[in-house]
């Protein structure tokens, strides 16, 4: 992309095309990355940030960036058209931010769920589909390289049927009774990317049925769960971040099928097939991170994958199903469904349309 600085000018005559004028929502680490992605887009201009916080704003200054900040998304709006919304704020404030953007006509991208649950999204629930399209949410889970793969092997139907499905995701965070997050548990802080990651595989959830183990304290620790799904399988599914080793989540897949079976993570992925497919030969293939280079000429960690995601989808026009935000909404729906049954004893809790 070229700027008023570049001493080579394009080609007289040559289409410019219009870069997309990104703002950035929230300055911490998630929103400087998601700026990093943008700035180094070829189809993309930093237009401004939001952020409430004065020290945040400063400092993405001294990191470089140039572009206006304003505490708020009218204020920068009044600066300037925008495009697009890259949402990176604490939780508990995406989902405004969200439904201010799509309702000012930007296409809009969060980074992860909208919320802690479908009542912290009620404000998007209630825009109108044809608005609410324009909402894309980003899990690292649906763009890990290698559990990529794995959704591609699944929906090449190289496995058949299946008839078994786990699912877990494991994190160190919890060791002592102060250690926890104020007000978050287990269900908040790790099961969201892995509810994400088995609706992009095995679609919607009807209904579920959970326990929980509270270590320490009023709060769910570890949970198990049972999930129905809406194409009759059902998987089971663990999560605790009361587990020793793991400084990341580590989410894993598992999937038996008819015709062979598949263990996906971000470690590596397994597949043994009884008949070749889905771009493995018949017979035990096993593919690490190296075996699945990064295709992308920029780097801004993992969100410059859902990023160059969302500016393609926008650029053509037509959904990215990695980023569906009725797939978010979903999920959200879902935790509320897990909560319910833990609050029910474990009876099964159906999850609402």
């Amino acid at each position: 992309m070229h700027s008023p600085a570049d001493s080579t000018a394009p080609d007289e005559g040559a289409a410019i095309a219009t870069p997309c004028r990104v703002a950035v929502a929230g300055l911490g680490r998630a929103g400087l990355a998601h700026a990093m992605a943008a700035a180094q887009h070829e189809g993309c201009a930093v237009a401004g940030f939001v952020e409430p916080r004065a020290d945040l704003r400063r400092f993405a200054r001294a990191a470089g960036f140039t572009a206006p900040a304003e505490p708020t998304l009218a204020r920068l709006l009044a600066r300037g058209p925008l495009d697009a919304l890259i949402v990176c704020a604490p939780a508990e404030a995406r989902a405004a931010l969200a439904a201010e953007g799509l309702a000012a006509g930007l296409d809009v991208l969060v980074d992860g769920l909208p919320a802690f649950g479908s009542a912290g999204a009620a404000g998007l629930a209630a825009l109108p589909a044809d608005v609410r399209a324009r909402l894309g949410c980003a899990s690292p889970a649906l763009f890990h390289p290698l559990l990529r793969r794995g959704i591609e092997l699944f929906a090449s139907g190289a496995l058949g049927v299946p008839h078994q499905v786990r699912a877990s995701v494991f994190v160190s965070r919890v060791f002592a009774p102060g250690a926890p997050p104020a007000e978050l548990d287990v269900l908040d802080f790790a099961v969201g990317d892995l509810l994400l990651l088995l609706d992009r595989c095995l679609g919607p959830v009807r209904s579920v049925t959970a326990s929980a183990h509270r270590l320490y304290g009023a709060r769910v620790d570890e949970l198990h769960a049972m999930l129905s799904l809406d194409n009759g399988a059902e998987a089971g599914l663990d999560a605790s971040w009361s587990v020793p080793g793991y400084p990341r989540a580590a989410l894993v897949l598992e999937v038996e099928g008819d015709r062979g079976t598949m263990i996906a993570s971000d470690d590596a992925l397994e597949a043994d097939l009884t008949v070749a497919g889905g771009g493995f030969e018949e017979g035990v293939t096993r593919l690490s991170l190296a075996d699945v280079p990064d295709p992308l000429a920029f780097d801004a960690g993992d969100v410059s994958h859902a990023f160059d995601a969302f500016v393609r989808a926008r650029e053509s026009g037509e959904r990215c199903p990695d980023l569906d935000g009725e797939r978010a909404m979903r999920v959200l729906r879902t935790l509320d469904a897990l909560r319910a049954s833990l609050a029910a004893g474990g009876a099964s809790a159906p999850v609402s349309a």
